[in-house]
């Protein structure tokens, strides 16, 4: 009888190499308050062998356990992600006919919008807020529903016990009152652990702001993201016309063998907005002779800037193309990164007032002497003798295209900046 009581018994090790025994399927909330960890409300997870869990979960195992508070990236992503179920239970308790969407991240919190309903005043928008504020004063409990988890990609420990520095994650259904949502991530325990947050009108929809990281108790101020709204939205109906929202969309035109006319149609919309970007250099082209091209590594811009090249030529303009890694100075007087490596992505690795005097030079439609950068080597070498027409545009791409200090001689009024980056998630 005591073998068998011993068996229904597990050994837990907490952080602090402290063991204890608790009967199997023991809470975790029930863990932590055995374990005596001051601050216990702090605590919003658990990573349970690598595990990172709702403080509802049981344990049925032996195991090893870290208490995760919201102030570490795992903690304050669950935060975020109860703020969405939140939002969402109080936007059906109040509009039970009405689908709110989580369409995508906008400066620090995220963008929705309810699906064929537009939010024109910030009234209804008060009213959620409102809901919410009650529901976070209830201190409701948040509990995974059992019986629909899905398995997340991770690595589960090695035989060591120290693992593969990455986390398996198990994705459950989260109840919270009478509205049940799976949303990606474990959520905090209760309603009450959310300390801040704000949602503002941002017609046609609302932002749902999220506090800072470090500071859970305050927000940070609220910046007006237009442009980058703009792309949002633009890309929102380029999904509507291609019949796509989700990667299941997707998945379902590979399996129906209609997915290479979606990626012509997907083509068709990305030429269309280079021809009407080579329209406006081409209508300006006496003032704007330079074209400034960015983006993070592999975003596209070389391919970017052949393809609007061909667009100019078409509105019969002869773009030349400068390469801005041809004014890497030597490698002896290149600054050093952390590991004592020439550091080719700073832009003192530049020489800017050869570079300055190149560019004005070939606007002014001189005859200039260019560098050529041999890499095998690491000095600059001389380069071919390049004359330019005085309305023929020069194409700049790099990562440090939009930086002024780059082109700081250079007139605004003769610079088209272009931004190039897979922002969305489609």
């Amino acid at each position: 009888m005591e073998v068998q009581e011993k068996k229904k018994r597990i050994r837990v090790v907490v952080e602090d190499d402290r063991v204890f025994h608790f009967a199997r399927g023991t809470s975790l909330l029930e863990i932590l308050e055995v374990t005596g960890r001051e601050s216990q409300h702090d605590v919003v997870l658990a990573n349970v062998d690598n595990r990172i869990l709702n403080l509802h979960e049981t344990i049925q195992n032996h195991c090893r356990i870290k208490w995760l508070t919201v102030h570490t990236p795992e903690g304050f992503r669950a935060y975020q992600w109860t703020l969405c179920l939140i939002l969402l239970r109080a936007a059906r308790e109040i509009h039970p006919r009405k689908e709110l969407l989580i369409d995508h991240s906008l400066g620090k919190g995220l963008y929705c919008e309810f699906r064929d309903h537009v939010c024109r005043y910030p009234r209804p928008v008060r009213r959620i807020r409102r809901r919410m504020l009650e529901i976070i004063g209830a201190d409701e409990p948040i509990r995974p529903v059992k019986g629909h988890g899905m398995k997340g990609a991770g690595v589960r420990p090695d035989a060591s016990g120290k693992g593969a520095g990455k986390q398996t994650l198990f994705f459950n259904p989260y109840r919270c009152g009478e509205v049940t949502e799976v949303l990606g991530y474990p959520l905090l325990p209760s309603t009450g652990r959310i300390r801040a947050f704000d949602l503002r009108l941002w017609s046609p929809g609302m932002i749902l702001r999220f506090p800072d990281e470090k500071d859970c108790l305050s927000l940070p101020p609220f910046i007006k993201q237009k442009n980058l709204f703009g792309v949002f939205s633009e890309a929102r109906k380029w999904e509507n016309i291609l019949g796509i929202s989700t990667i299941d969309d997707i998945n379902g035109n590979t399996e129906s063998g209609t997915l290479p006319e979606l990626v012509k149609i997907a083509e068709g919309l990305h030429e269309k907005k280079i021809v009407a970007l080579a329209d406006r250099i081409t209508e300006r082209r006496k003032k704007l002779r330079v074209v400034l091209i960015a983006g993070p590594s592999s975003s596209g811009k070389t391919t970017f800037a052949k393809r609007l090249s061909i667009q100019l030529r078409v509105n019969g303009l002869v773009p030349y193309a400068l390469s801005v890694d041809d004014y890497f100075l030597d490698n002896t007087l290149v600054p050093k990164n952390e590991r004592g490596k020439p550091d080719f992505e700073s832009i003192r690795a530049l020489d800017l007032p050869r570079f300055n005097s190149d560019v004005l030079g070939l606007m002014e439609g001189k005859t200039v002497r260019l560098p050529r950068f041999d890499f095998m080597t690491g000095k600059s070498m001389q380069g071919p003798l390049v004359r330019l027409d005085r309305c023929q545009p020069i194409l700049i791409e790099g990562l440090h295209a939009l930086n002024d200090e780059l082109t700081s001689a250079i007139p605004r009024e003769n610079k088209f900046k272009l931004y190039v980056s897979a922002l969305t998630h489609l």
